[in-house]
């Protein structure tokens, strides 16, 4: 008796629950209000709100979440929101996407890529990718972070195809991703920016990113390019206003960790050179291609 009054109850509960949530619900200016709640000082009223939100339909609340990210001054509250809106994970994707627009201003723009990249799914490289273009550096960052969190051949290949366009200070974070991912896609344009740059104090570390990336690609064609730097020791002036030991370490150690043989040869001109690091670099790398120093 007293289990089934204890069931009945709850299914009164429930019944009350949804009756009453269902009038929330239908209620126009109910959303409105737990929004302001939601954004408002008060932390426990706020974390109230967000959860009463969740359980409203997800189109017309984000829309609304987002128009105050867009609109707000108080970075701490859009911050809030921007943890609100990522909770729905994909459900918010199409609502994020819709809001997503080249007249929109960059900060907003920035924060719905900050999300997208959460969600990661491929579908949406076209419409990130045309952030890279972005007149904002800020907002091209994000639409990088965005298509280096998807990492599918889609988005890496809308990286690569990218790269010229990106200022040098964006194209860093593009050349160690392409490292790290080891995306042969992008093996043509680090190649054409190696061969074309001119090392000066300014350039040479950027030189030396592009060399590293190409190691950790280990792309046959990058082996071949980074051997003609290496060529009898003094390749780099073919390419290069002066010799660099920080882009011939970088050869050496890049054509080891691709394991091309046939840069034994020109590795080993360099086992016994002046600058300490250089030589040990050569003699790692030819014990990385099972040669003897």
């Amino acid at each position: 008796m007293t289990r089934q009054h204890d069931e009945t109850s709850d299914a009164s509960r429930r019944t009350i629950f949804g009756q009453a949530l269902a009038k929330l619900r239908g209620d126009a200016g109910t959303a409105d209000r737990l929004v302001s709640l939601l954004q408002g000082s008060n932390e426990r009223d706020s974390e109230a709100a967000g959860k009463l939100l969740a359980m409203f339909d997800a189109e017309a609340v984000l829309v609304k979440v987002l128009h105050v990210i867009r609109d707000h001054e108080d970075m701490r509250i859009r911050k809030r929101l921007l943890s609100f809106v990522g909770r729905f994970g994909e459900t918010a994707r199409d609502q994020i996407l819709a809001e997503l627009s080249p007249v929109s201003p960059w900060y907003y723009n920035r924060n719905l890529l900050n999300l997208l990249a959460d969600i990661a799914d491929d579908s949406m490289v076209p419409r990130i990718t045309a952030h890279l273009e972005a007149k904002d550096e800020r907002e091209r960052r994000a639409a990088f972070a965005a298509l280096a969190r998807i990492s599918g051949d889609g988005a890496q290949e809308a990286l690569a195809e990218s790269f010229d366009r990106q200022p040098e200070s964006i194209r860093k974070s593009f050349i160690q991703h392409f490292g790290k991912t080891r995306a042969r896609s992008a093996v043509p344009k680090l190649l054409d920016h190696l061969k074309s740059l001119a090392i000066t104090d300014q350039t040479e570390s950027y030189a030396v990113s592009i060399i590293h990336a190409l190691g950790q690609i280990g792309d046959a064609a990058g082996a071949a390019a980074i051997r003609e730097l290496l060529h009898k020791g003094s390749g780099l002036r073919r390419f290069f206003a002066k010799p660099s030991d920080a882009v011939i370490e970088a050869s050496i150690v890049a054509l080891g960790q691709i394991g091309d043989a046939a840069a034994a040869g020109s590795i080993k001109g360099f086992t016994r050179h002046a600058n300490p690091q250089i030589a040990r670099a050569a003699q790692e790398s030819m014990r990385a291609l099972g040669r003897t120093a």
